[in-house]
């Protein structure tokens, strides 16, 4: 019998605009610099000054669902930053004649108390997103800045949205980086939204876990390579 997709688990969107791609899945912002990543394995193995076999990005499954998992919402016009002013951190914004407009400045101090990341002007920024998006019922989203994207010259705050409910776009606050200046490209992913079932949960404590991740810890380095991709790793399909 073929393995139909759960219809259930489909993430509906809607734009403001028939120009705006919106949405796409994550795997298809995967960055140039993972890509261009030299992967080691035991056609390509080097140790280390302790005799270790040499790894990087390239081995951590974890690390690669964290770039292709859900879904990203992308810029969808250029925009453009100058700084102003150096010392104070301060950015004049320009874009060109995109309807909505894609960013608004919270002027008064909404959230004086709100830690600034270092390194970052202390304006807040909205992304003023022209897209909405609809969970099935139960289900919520995580909405983040594009988990490791640090090359990126902003960041997005975080917050976990209910999204069962058609809550429209939204003001997505973000911070910029007080040296950028230049332009951020139509395309850009600006958010990563991971859908998840709401269910509660309760912390337990065991005794034997410890344990019981010492032995398969124990097990990893019996290989030089592969080890949890090849045991407890699960592909994760967003398409």
């Amino acid at each position: 019998m073929k393995n139909f997709l759960n219809k259930k688990n489909i993430l509906k969107f809607g734009t403001a605009d028939p120009t705006i791609n919106g949405i796409s899945s994550a795997k298809k912002h995967i960055p140039q610099w993972y890509k261009d990543t030299k992967p080691f394995n035991n056609n390509n193995i080097t140790f280390d000054s302790f005799d270790h076999p040499v790894k990087n990005m390239k081995s951590c499954m974890p690390f690669m669902d964290s770039l292709t998992s859900g879904y990203m919402i992308e810029l969808w016009c250029d925009l453009h930053f100058q700084i102003v002013d150096k010392e104070k951190g301060i950015h004049y914004v320009r874009w060109g004649t995109s309807n909505p407009i894609p960013v608004a400045i919270r002027r008064d101090n909404h959230n004086e108390l709100l830690p600034i990341p270092v390194g970052f002007e202390y304006t807040h920024y909205l992304w003023q997103l022209p897209v909405t998006i609809k969970t099935p019922k139960g289900y919520s989203t995580i909405a983040t800045h594009p988990f490791n994207r640090f090359d990126l010259p902003f960041l997005t705050l975080t917050g976990i949205i209910d999204s069962d409910h058609n809550v429209g776009g939204g003001n997505i606050p973000f911070f910029i980086k007080k040296d950028f200046e230049g332009v951020i490209e139509k395309g850009t992913p600006i958010m990563q939204i991971v859908p998840f079932k709401r269910e509660t949960w309760k912390l337990e404590e065991d005794k034997n876990m410890y344990e019981e991740g010492k032995i398969n810890s124990q097990k990893a380095l019996n290989s030089f390579f592969g080890y949890y991709k090849n045991n407890h790793w699960n592909k994760k399909k967003y398409d």
